[in-house]
C-alpha cells in the first residue's frame, strides 16, 4: 500500500514545499503550473465547498492557509519581497483577485519589485483573460526588466514566459517578443551555468517551440534536450519538489514535440507513458496520455484512460468526462458513451447541449437505465 506521502501529488507538494521554503527577505518563489479559476470552482462543486469562501480563503483549510490570511493582513507594513512572495503563494493556488489585491495594496516599491508585480500580473490576466489578455502587462515586463536590480535569472525566466505565450497567441506584441527572444538568448550566452539550471531547463522549452512552429524536428529535439540536461542537474540540485516538476515539464513538452512536430506514435507514447509514472495519482497526465492515444486513432483504449483521469479527480474532471464519452462514441460503444455524457450532464450547471447530444444517440437498443437516467435528469 502507499504511504500518505505517496498520495500526495507532485503539484500539492511542490506548493507546499515552496511556501515552507521562504525566506524573508527573499523574492525566490517558484510558480509551477498555475491553473485557470476554474480549476477551484471544479474542486468546490466536487466536495460540496462554498466557492465564494474558498476563493477569498474564508473557508477553513489548514495552517499554511491561516497563515495566508495573517499576512494579508499586514501587506502595508511588509517588505517588497515579502509582498511578492505573499502575491506568487496566492497565484499558485489560482486566488488571483486576492493576488491582485496584495499587489495593488502595496503600492508603488522599489524597482525589483515593480518588475516581480508586473511579471505577476501578466501570470494574472494570462490565466483570467485569455486571449483577450492586454498585451500592454508584457510591455510592463519589458520596460521594468530593463533595471540593474532584475537578477539574470530571472530576466530570464520572465524572457521564457514572454517567447512561451507569443508562440500560443496570448497577449505579447511581436516587438517585446523579439526583444525577450534575444535578451534571452543573451543572457544564457553570457552566464552560462552561473543561471540556475531551474530557468536554463525553462528556457530551453520555451524556445524549443520555435523550430516546432516551422516543424524542425532535430533542432527542437536538441533544444529540449537541453532542457532535459538542465532539468536533471536542478534535481541533482535539489530533492525540492519543484526542482522534480521541471522534469514533469520536460515530459509534457515531450509529449507534444512527438505528438505535434516529429508525429512519432513511439516516441509519443513513451513520453506519455513516462509522463504518468513520474506522477501516476495527477488526473492531468493521466488525461495527456489519454490525447496521445486518441491522436493515432486507439479509441478505446483512449477513452478508458480518459476514465482512469477522470477516477483520480481534479482537476478537469468535466473536460476528461466529455473526452471519455468522445471517444467511447468514437469506438462504437454507444451505452458507454452515453452514460459518460449523463454523468457530465449531471455535473454541469447548464446540461442542454450535452443532453441534445445524449438524444441523438438514444435508440431502441439503449440499456433502459440510462433512459432512466435521462429522463430523471429532465425532471430535476
Amino acid at each position: 500500500m502507499p504511504s500518505q506521502q505517496d498520495e500526495v501529488v507532485e503539484f500539492s507538494r511542490e506548493n507546499v514545499a515552496a511556501f515552507s521554503a521562504t525566506i524573508p527577505g527573499d523574492y525566490y518563489y517558484p510558480i509551477g503550473q498555475v491553473f485557470e479559476p476554474d480549476v477551484v470552482r471544479e474542486v468546490c462543486d466536487l466536495h460540496g465547498l462554498n466557492y465564494s469562501d474558498v476563493k477569498t480563503l474564508r473557508a477553513h483549510g489548514g495552517e499554511r492557509l491561516s497563515e495566508l490570511r495573517d499576512r494579508m493582513d499586514r501587506v502595508e507594513t511588509m517588505d517588497d519581497a515579502d509582498v511578492i512572495v505573499l502575491a506568487s503563494a496566492l497565484v499558485t493556488l489560482s486566488r488571483f483577485d486576492l493576488a491582485h489585491s496584495v499587489l495593488a495594496r502595496a503600492g508603488e516599491r522599489g524597482a525589483r519589485f515593480q518588475f516581480e508585480a508586473a511579471l505577476l500580473r501578466y501570470i494574472i490576466g494570462n490565466r483570467t483573460q485569455g486571449r483577450g489578455l492586454d498585451v500592454n502587462l508584457m510591455s510592463e515586463v519589458r520596460r521594468t526588466a530593463a533595471s540593474q536590480e532584475v537578477p539574470p535569472h530571472r530576466l530570464l525566466d520572465a524572457c521564457s514566459i514572454a517567447v512561451v505565450w507569443y508562440l500560443k497567441g496570448v497577449g505579447v506584441t511581436k516587438e517585446d517578443f523579439e526583444w525577450f527572444a534575444r535578451t534571452g538568448n543573451t543572457v544564457v550566452l553570457e552566464q552560462g551555468k552561473k543561471i540556475p539550471a531551474v530557468s536554463t531547463s525553462a528556457w530551453y522549452r520555451g524556445v524549443a517551440m520555435i523550430p516546432a512552429e516551422i516543424g524542425d524536428v532535430s533542432r527542437t529535439r536538441a533544444l529540449m534536450n537541453e532542457a532535459a540536461v538542465s532539468a536533471q542537474r536542478a534535481m541533482e540540485d535539489s530533492d525540492a519538489p519543484f526542482a522534480r516538476n521541471l522534469h514533469k515539464t520536460y515530459l509534457e513538452s515531450s509529449v507534444k514535440e512527438h505528438l505535434y512536430v516529429s508525429r512519432d506514435e513511439e516516441k509519443a507514447l513513451q513520453a506519455a507513458k513516462d509522463l504518468v509514472a513520474w506522477d501516476p495519482l495527477w488526473s492531468v497526465s493521466a488525461g495527456e496520455y489519454a490525447d496521445v492515444l486518441a491522436a493515432f486513432g486507439k479509441a478505446e483504449l483512449a477513452a478508458e484512460t480518459y476514465d482512469r483521469a477522470t477516477s483520480l479527480g481534479a482537476p478537469y474532471v468535466t473536460h476528461h468526462l466529455r473526452k471519455a464519452a468522445q471517444q467511447y462514441t468514437k469506438a462504437g460503444m454507444a451505452d458507454k458513451a452515453i452514460a459518460r455524457y449523463l454523468l457530465l450532464a449531471s455535473m454541469l450547471p447548464d446540461p442542454s447541449e450535452v443532453l441534445d447530444t445524449v438524444d441523438n444517440m438514444l435508440d431502441k437498443s439503449t440499456d433502459a437505465a440510462l433512459v432512466a437516467v435521462r429522463q430523471q435528469l429532465t425532471a430535476s
